[in-house]
């Protein structure tokens, strides 16, 4: 019979963007999953084998990114987790902002450990470690690049960028030699580096999606481990061998859907056309900051409007970026600060009025929303798609909600997302 293993890995991701896809991971490999954005003031309750912690570390002073981490450490450690995980963009103005060798420092000293891989790589999205560099490319095939020529690779060696914030010494493990290297070999090189260092970073070549699981297989057993999310489901996947889990909420719920949406991305206007065409016109509602200001647009006249919609709506302050430019003329501050308080209302009052699935598009939509739902700690109840995990928060088990950045998903993901948490 197989054994369940309590909690077995706490990730600690910078931001809650790159915590959901961390979520999403885990959960893809089967581990029943809990996400807290910050670090809750009591313990989450057993049954939970993968916990990741939200913190909005980047842009903050250093000194408190690192004093949010150690507290997200120790909460962690109390909670039983048997490896820590430190989740980071996978891009170098991401890694600088979320001060990620400065934590990775500080944790390594307060586990006592002598070392950690560093794996900020993304293959699936173009961000590769070769020899130690990382690089940003245009991933091949992309729609509308045909005959073009390939843009040069923004590329930075991690060595220079750890050794830059970081105070340890960078091992650099090439992807021909772990090819070619047993795990004893592999484990051979890292202790004679260690003979010569009290603590380091260890920096994995990733270039390629199969290579995860190899990575996986040489250094899961470690403590301490550091990277983006892509590594992630392998790392799972590993853990998940031999034990139980048993996930704790359906993927779908019973009630209404809405869906939010603040992004003006390419992507995000199709996907509101495509919902229009679906639904029908008299189920999408514009938000207009002239009508918003003036106060022709209010949260009373839009609740109405709600009620007498279908059972599936959405709502939108998108448009395209000439538009907004135009629009900006109303000041910047004022205007998106209308949006996102008018969206975070509406939210609250459909929550109150029994709508149980919500779908949510832009970051500050997002933000805007969730405080004012008041959820912070949700457990993972499957993924629309790759990253897009389903959110059920703990204080509302019939809540459904999916939060979607930038132009993730095809043309007809609104459709999709309140298609699938639907019972």
């Amino acid at each position: 019979m197989e054994q369940e293993k309590g909690l077995i890995i706490g990730c600690i991701a910078d931001e809650f963007n790159g915590s959901m896809e961390a979520a999403a991971g885990l959960h893809e490999a089967g581990l029943c999953t809990a996400l807290v954005h910050n670090v809750p003031k009591a313990p989450l309750g057993p049954g939970y084998e993968a916990i990741v912690t939200a913190l909005d570390l980047r842009g903050i002073a250093p000194s408190e990114a690192v004093q949010k981490s150690l507290a997200s450490l120790q909460w962690l450690r109390q909670q039983g987790a048997q490896h820590i995980y430190i989740q980071c963009g996978s891009t170098v103005p991401a890694i600088r902002a979320g001060n990620i060798p400065l934590l990775i420092d500080a944790i390594l000293e307060a586990m006592e450990e002598t070392c950690t891989i560093f794996c900020p790589a993304m293959p699936e999205k173009g961000r590769y470690v070769r020899n130690g560099v990382l690089s940003l490319e245009e991933p091949l095939g992309q729609e509308g690049q045909e005959g073009k020529e390939k843009p040069p690779a923004d590329t930075t060696d991690l060595d220079r960028l750890l050794t830059s914030q970081g105070k340890y010494d960078c091992m650099k493990l090439p992807q021909e030699f772990m090819e070619r290297a047993s795990a004893a070999e592999v484990r051979k090189k890292i202790r004679r580096f260690a003979a010569e260092n009290e603590r380091f970073y260890i920096v994995p070549d990733y270039s390629e999606e199969a290579q995860a699981g190899k990575i996986a297989e040489l250094f899961a057993a470690g403590r301490l481990l550091a990277g983006s999310s892509s590594l992630l489901p392998a790392l799972g996947r590993h853990y998940k061998n031999g034990h139980a889990c048993k996930l704790r909420y359906v993927t779908g719920t019973t009630g209404k859907g809405i869906v939010f949406v603040g992004s003006c991305a390419p992507v995000v206007m199709e996907q509101i056309i495509a919902f229009r065409n679906a639904y029908g016109s008299d189920n999408c509602y514009k938000l207009k900051p002239m009508q918003l200001i003036s106060g022709e647009q209010s949260i009373e006249s839009i609740c109405d409007w709600i009620r007498a919609a279908g059972p599936e709506v959405l709502i939108y302050s998108s448009e395209p970026l000439e538009a907004v430019q135009e629009n900006q003329r109303v000041g910047n501050e004022k205007m998106f600060g209308l949006f996102e308080k008018t969206m975070s209302e509406l939210a609250l009052r459909a929550v109150q009025a029994g709508f149980t699935r919500l779908v949510i598009a832009g970051d500050e939509t997002a933000a805007a929303i969730l405080p004012a739902l008041g959820y912070a700690t949700f457990d993972i109840s499957g993924s629309v798609i790759a990253g897009v995990p389903v959110l059920t928060p703990l204080l509302a088990s019939q809540l459904r909600i999916v939060l979607k950045y930038g132009s993730q998903g095809g043309l007809e993901f609104f459709s999709q997302a309140l298609h699938h948490i639907k019972v």
